[in-house]
C-alpha cells in the first residue's frame, strides 16, 4: 500500500499586537491578555501532522468544520483523508464507526473537528488491530509477537505510525 500523501488546511489567523514582557523566568516572552489586540489576520496553511509525529504521541488541535447554507441546510467542510487503518490517529480510535453497503463492511470513518478520515480496508485489520492493543498495553513477554507483525505489516507495505511505534518499541 502506498503512503498517503496528506493535504493542508487553509487557516485564517489572527496576528496580534501587544506590550512584552520580558520580566518571565529564563528565555520565554508572552503578551500580556489585558494588552492583547487582533492587528490583521492572515491565511496560512497548517499541514496535519506527519506519521512520525503520530508515532511521538503529537495531537493536532484544529477547530471545527466551517460550514456552507445551501438550500436552507447547513453543510459542514471537511478535510477529507483516505487513509488506512494503521495511519488512523492513536486519539481517534475509539471513534471509528463502520460504514456498510448492502451488509458488507465498505469503509470506517471517523470525523474529528474539521478533519474526516476515511478508512480504506484492507486484508491486515486484524493485524493493525493487535498490533495497536499491543502498542497501548505493551507488555515486554509479547516481544515475539510485536516483532512478527512489525514484519509481517512492513512486507506487505503498511506504513504508519503505528508501525514506527512498533519498531521504537522493539528497540527499547
Amino acid at each position: 500500500m502506498e503512503k498517503k500523501n496528506y493535504g493542508s488546511c487553509k487557516y485564517n489567523i489572527p496576528i496580534h499586537s501587544g506590550i512584552i514582557d520580558k520580566t518571565d523566568i529564563g528565555n520565554s516572552i508572552s503578551i500580556l491578555v489585558n494588552e492583547l489586540n487582533i492587528k490583521e489576520y492572515q491565511n496560512h496553511f497548517v499541514k496535519p501532522l506527519s506519521q512520525e509525529e503520530l508515532a511521538e504521541g503529537w495531537i493536532q488541535n484544529v477547530r471545527n468544520p466551517d460550514s456552507k447554507i445551501i438550500n436552507e441546510k447547513k453543510i459542514r467542510l471537511y478535510n477529507t483523508f483516505n487513509i488506512n487503518l494503521a495511519q488512523l490517529p492513536k486519539n481517534l480510535w475509539h471513534k471509528i464507526k463502520p460504514i456498510y453497503k448492502e451488509n458488507a463492511l465498505e469503509y470506517y470513518v471517523v470525523k474529528y473537528k474539521r478533519f474526516k478520515y476515511i478508512i480504506e480496508l484492507t486484508q491486515f485489520d486484524n493485524e493493525i488491530k493487535t498490533l495497536y492493543n499491543l502498542i497501548t498495553n505493551y507488555n515486554y513477554n509479547k516481544k515475539d509477537q510485536l516483532q512478527d507483525l512489525v514484519d509481517n505489516l512492513e512486507s506487505n507495505d503498511i506504513y504508519g505510525w503505528i508501525i514506527i511505534q512498533g519498531k521504537k518499541l522493539l528497540t527499547s
